[in-house]
């Protein structure tokens, strides 16, 4: 299969409106008439800091990405260049319209790279782990740190939110761990699916098939990084974590920026709480789950009139601005031709 341009300018451009409305929403919710123009006295020294978290935040990515293909393979790859496959593959996530676009991409960078697609797999499969595995151990940040909700809206975004992501990052870790145990619950789900003739059979048996193939991937991709390269795997995730702390400093200069001064701990504390929520958001680069979940997030810290404002320039440097540097060097790159079917 080949991913043309035409197929990519429309499934960036359903992101982009889907965000965009989505946040037109939220201006329609929080400002007012009267203090609309209030958002324009945000100090424009803040840019500064605030572009700067975004391009250190891409670069330790990048930088995570480097040291584990380095563990694995002789390939001397360049920092410049694990960045911009970050990049790439954020653009693929939001404009393929494939299943794990992110990943599948990733492979396919890899092995064009000239590493095995089983190397290009077990790398792929570990990145994406590392920061589940992350936001999942740092949930007790929030309490550790200490959250007293002010915001009705966030409080009940995350009572809705929490238990459902909770399941599936245990469900994941189990899976990654135990993977003999949920192929049995899968092949149980499929064999009362197929005893009730809800999905042809073949279908159930590709399935199943399918999934069982996957689980064994990432479960060898762990043990292999956890047995034989766990120095790989420390610095790897320290750059995660790094990755994770300047994201989200971004949104407390905006807050900055407006001539406010949050509470540190909080704002770090909240937002660690909110990453697992928003990484396992079920839409084209999350858009909707990220407005709302920081509208929500803002609304803590900010009068009610500055949130939309806050949550838009969260969003064009967190996601905009990014995704665009993405869709420019992967147009560059790859020419918009890209030969999916080479990493089945």
């Amino acid at each position: 299969m080949k991913v043309r341009s035409g197929l990519i300018r429309k499934g960036f451009l359903v992101y982009i409106i889907l965000s965009l409305c989505t946040i037109g929403v939220i201006f329609a919710i929080t400002v007012s008439k009267k203090n609309w123009k209030d958002f324009f006295n945000f100090k424009v020294q803040y840019v500064i800091p605030v572009t700067t978290a975004t391009t250190i935040r891409w670069i330790v990515e990048g930088l995570g990405l480097k040291i584990l293909i380095d563990s694995s393979s002789k390939l001397q790859i360049s920092l410049w260049k694990t960045t911009k496959m970050r990049l790439e593959c954020l653009f693929a996530s939001i404009a393929v319209p494939i299943v794990g676009g992110n990943s599948m991409f990733q492979i396919y960078l890899l092995n064009r790279e000239k590493l095995s697609i089983g190397e290009s797999i077990a790398v792929a499969s570990i990145r994406d782990v590392l920061p589940l595995l992350i936001l999942f151990l740092s949930i007790p940040v929030l309490l550790l740190l200490g959250f007293h909700g002010k915001s009705h809206f966030f409080v009940t975004f995350v009572r809705v939110a929490t238990l459902p992501v909770l399941f599936i990052l245990l469900f994941f870790i189990v899976s990654l761990f135990y993977p003999h145990k949920i192929k049995k619950l899968i092949s149980g789900i499929l064999n009362f699916v197929e005893k009730h003739h809800w999905i042809k059979i073949e279908k159930i048996d590709q399935i199943r098939t399918s999934l069982h193939r996957e689980m064994d991937i990432l479960s060898a991709s762990l043990k292999l990084y956890l047995k034989e390269r766990k120095r790989a795997l420390f610095f790897a995730s320290l750059c995660f974590f790094v990755t994770f702390l300047v994201e989200c400093s971004v949104a407390y200069f905006i807050m900055k920026g407006i001539n406010f001064n949050p509470n540190l701990k909080q704002s770090y504390a909240i937002q660690f709480f909110l990453k697992p929520i928003l990484y396992l958001a079920p839409s084209p680069g999350g858009s909707g789950f990220n407005e709302f979940g920081y509208m929500g997030f803002f609304s803590i810290f900010l009068p009610k009139y500055l949130v939309g404002g806050a949550v838009l320039m969260w969003r064009s440097f967190n996601a905009y601005l990014p995704t665009i540097i993405g869709g420019i060097l992967l147009t560059k790159d790859l020419k918009l031709k890209i030969p999916i079917n080479k990493i089945n």
